[in-house]
């Protein structure tokens, strides 16, 4: 069982992301409104003020993707449809993806009517 991490800043590219995630029958993704460090810090420490132009360009804010997959095979085929979706991935400011695995996890609903799942 792993938790897949998808900080997104190409927030443009979510809605087709998340219709990927259900083809591929992931449910239950959690998504987060956040904001990068860089752009935290050029809004609230005046120091560093001088760094406006080079956030200026970027995105305000970006999206954080919660997901616990419980399948390897599954994790695999949404890991490969996020790198083929963001290939842009080695450019700086596009996004970050991990996967971390999880010991234990509870409350999964198995449906969308919310039944719970023996772990």
């Amino acid at each position: 069982m792993h938790l897949l991490v998808l900080i997104l800043n190409r927030v443009d590219l979510l809605d087709d992301i998340l219709e990927a995630f259900l083809k591929l029958d992931v449910r239950g993704a959690t998504i987060l409104d956040s904001v990068g460090m860089g752009r935290t810090i050029d809004e609230h420490i005046p120091i560093f003020a001088g760094l406006r132009t080079v956030f200026q360009a970027g995105r305000p804010s970006n999206k954080t993707i919660f997901s616990v997959i419980e399948d390897e095979e599954k994790l695999q085929q949404v890991v490969k449809m996020l790198r083929d979706q963001l290939d842009d991935f080695e450019i700086a400011g596009t996004g970050l993806l991990f996967v971390v695995p999880l010991c234990e996890v509870y409350g999964i609903a198995t449906s969308i009517e919310g039944k719970l799942k023996e772990i």
